[in-house]
């Protein structure tokens, strides 16, 4: 069995994220959510892999790691002006209003000002 890749694996992984966002632009919520299962659809007929598709799954619902993140930051004696912080915007929180109410949220699970 092949192993589930977790890191980057794409060359443009941006490029990638900016076509996924534009392809749900104009979709309503369950238009959305319906082109969503048709794409995971898609990638899991192109996998193949009935194990590794099980572990990808148990991989998305460990995904939301946001407060152990900032614990770990914490914990590391960094100065925090010398960390970088990133996180991902999904798409159900698309647009300004979403994106930047998506942030506040990630903000405060990962306990940190800025």
């Amino acid at each position: 069995m092949a192993s589930l890749t977790l890191s980057p694996n794409i060359a443009r992984p941006d490029d990638f994220y900016a076509d996924l966002v534009a392809a749900h632009e104009h979709l309503s919520k369950p238009e959305s959510d319906a082109f969503n299962a048709r794409l995971i659809l898609i990638l899991a007929n192109q996998l193949g892999d009935n194990a590794l598709l099980c572990e990808a799954l148990r991989a998305a619902v460990r995904y939301g790691n946001e407060r152990e993140v900032g614990e770990g930051i914490r914990r590391s004696g960094l100065d925090r002006d010398d960390v970088f912080i990133e996180t991902k915007v999904w798409i159900s929180d698309f647009g300004r209003d979403a994106t930047l109410h998506a942030f506040e949220k990630a903000r405060g699970k990962l306990e940190v000002e800025q």
